[in-house]
Formats: C-alpha cells, structure tokens, sequence
C-alpha cells in the first residue's frame, strides 16, 4: 500500500433527541491508502456512549473520546490506546467532565493537555464551561486540573437562553487558548499556564445572533478562523501573540449567494500553508472553499456538495492533499482530492460506509 492514514471515526450508538440517528458502533479506526483509496477498519469500540467528538494525539497511538449523553448532567472523556498490530484499541481510563454535553477536545502542540467544552444544558451539575487534563506517560488522563465557569446569553431564544461553549483550541505555540461561546456570540481567550490553570486574557464580542462554534489556527499561529453556526458566516482573527488578544479582519457567508435553504454552518480545517479553510455547512449539505489573504481577508471560492446529508465533521490530511467529510445522517464519510495550487475540492465517489458518523479525524500512519 501507498502512504496510509489513520482515520478515527467517532459515531452516535445512543439516542439522542437532536440526531436523527444512532446507527453507529461507537469509536472506530480506518487505514486509508491514499493512492488506491481503498480502507481497511482496523479496530472499533462500542464501549464508549455517543463518542460524538475525538482528539488523537500527533502520533496516532492514543484517542480521547467525548461522551454526549443528552440526559446526564455530567458527561465523560475516555482514553483508549490504538494498537495497530493487535487491530484494537485499549481502554485506559475515564474522567468526569465536570458538566453536561461534553462538545469538543483539542490537544496542546506540545502534547502535555487534553482542553475540553461542555456545550451544557441547564443546571444541577457541576456546570463547567471548560476543563484541562494532564496526558500522563502511558496516554491516560488525570483528573481535570484547571476548569472554566461561564454566564450569560444571546438573543436566539432557542440556541442562547444560556452560555453553550462548543469549542476549545490552543493558538499555536502561544500559551494561549480560545473557547467559543454560542451562548453569548463571544470568543474567549485564555492563558493556560504550566499548571494546567486557565487565566482569563481577553474576549471579542461577535454579531448578536451568530453563534460562533468552531475555531482553526492558521499553521503559523498568526490567525483564528471562527464558524458561526447561527449566521452561517466564517470569520478571521488576527492573534497578538504577545497578549493572546484577537482582532477581527474578515467576515463572509459561508453559503452561496441567494440561498433560501436552512443551514447550519458546523466544521472547519485550514490548508497545511494556511491559503485555504474549508467549512461544513449542514442543510445545504456542503464544504464551502475560502481563500485567505495575508492580512486575514477571505474570499469566497465556491461549494462541492459534501457527499451526503449533515456533514458535521471534516478533516485534512498533513500534505493538505485529502479532505475526509463526516455525513451525520447518511451513514458515510466521503472522501476528497484537494488541489493545492487552486484550493478546488474533487469529491472521489469514494467513501467509508459507518453509522451516524459525527466526528473524523486523521493521523499518518506511523
């Protein structure tokens, strides 16, 4: 075979009053050759409860997945270790996740901390916003060591009667972090300090009513790409490496012009020179292509359909030739060429049948 991928798939086995479906087996690992496409399923777990998020760790052999569970007040993170040789994936341990909905995890470029939201609902738990653990030696996690309270609201009764933190990234090799809040159209940025605390530096105030949801660095750490859900709108933030504070440069719709559909803008993945992001817009049901500046500003560059219905998840590989698009409520993670000398996006026809994919994420194989 040809340069191999790993490919992890988190899926919704358990159901959940805002999916359509739980088809899914729980947590999965596909090898993927780049040059025939075909996939060969290496390891799956149904040990985990809706793993509808997933981070891995740069070189592949540890996975930390969420679990959303609508009804719990707390929700957990597990951590697993992939073993290719024995086709499995070993469960190491799991942590309370100190609120409800856990949404989103990243980890640090360093690979020291796990950053995890809770998107939460209502109240009666521990209700954190946000939460940091040590990644131990052995890839396990230790109890949550700095935690994040949030408040407010926005004016979209239904989506912001209340803070609903739906993702968390460290910028780069800054020391800083940026969580963003749906609730209250604000991003945040903290300093994560050695401790694994969080120290408040500063936040931006969005458009009332966007609902900012997911955020990419550029690869140089000098910018923020933020989805707005709400507003189906991409934006661009300078970062100010020094303080961590971010400074708006762009906003544009992440939909065609003249769109009537209803759409709800989810994922997003910046190229590997920072050129082009790529955005998932769910009932339009596809990836829009954005061109980047170097002051930030953004162009519009057309839409592929994303290869299914509700792709919430899209990911790139590291040479920025592959984008790998989880379709929620078709069962199938579509697979597509990326040009990088124009952007454009070719979708292959190719895909990975799994139920209820909401997550994809993928590491070289090594």
């Amino acid at each position: 075979m040809g340069n191999n991928l790993s490919v992890v798939v988190g899926c919704a086995n358990r159901s959940t009053p805002y999916f359509a479906t739980s088809n899914g087996e729980g947590l999965a690992v596909f090898e993927l050759d780049t040059d025939s496409l075909s996939f060969d399923r290496r390891a799956v777990t149904a040990c985990s409860d809706n793993p509808t998020f997933a981070s891995v760790s740069r070189d592949g052999r540890h996975i930390y997945a969420t679990t959303e569970v609508f009804e719990w007040r707390e929700g957990l993170i597990t951590a697993y270790r992939y073993e290719p040789e024995n086709r499995s994936l070993v469960y190491l341990n799991t942590q309370p996740t100190l609120g409800s909905i856990a949404a989103h995890s990243s980890i640090t470029r360093d690979g020291k901390w796990l950053l995890l939201v809770n998107y939460a609902m209502g109240t009666g738990g521990p209700d954190c916003a946000a939460a940091s653990y040590r990644i131990n030696e052995d890839g396990s996690l230790s109890s949550a060591v700095g935690t994040i309270a949030l408040e407010g609201s926005g004016p979209n009764q239904v989506r912001q009667e209340r803070s609903h933190p739906h993702s968390i990234n460290a910028i780069g090799d800054t020391g800083f972090v940026v969580v963003c809040d749906l609730g209250t159209d604000l991003l945040h940025t903290y300093l994560l300090n050695d401790a694994g605390a969080f120290e408040p530096r500063s936040s931006v105030q969005l458009p009332s009513g966007s609902g900012p949801r997911h955020a990419v660095v550029s690869p140089n750490g000098e910018y923020v790409f933020v989805t707005s859900e709400l507003a189906s709108t991409v934006a661009s933030f300078a970062v100010d490496r020094a303080t961590g504070a971010l400074s708006s440069r762009d906003t544009i719709s992440s939909l065609p012009d003249g769109t009537t559909d209803e759409s709800y803008l989810a994922d997003i993945a910046v190229s590997p020179d920072g050129a082009w992001v790529y955005c998932s817009n769910r009932g339009h049901d596809s990836i829009a292509v954005v061109g980047v500046g170097d002051d930030g500003e953004l162009t519009p560059d057309g839409h592929v359909p994303s290869g299914g219905k509700t792709p919430r998840s899209i990911a790139m590989n590291s040479t920025g030739d592959l984008i790998i698009c989880a379709n929620q409520d078709s069962d199938r993670v579509s697979i597509f060429r990326r040009n990088g000398q124009n952007g454009r996006l070719e979708d292959t026809g190719t895909a990975i049948p799994t139920g209820t994919p909401t997550c994809v994420r993928i590491r070289d194989v090594v």
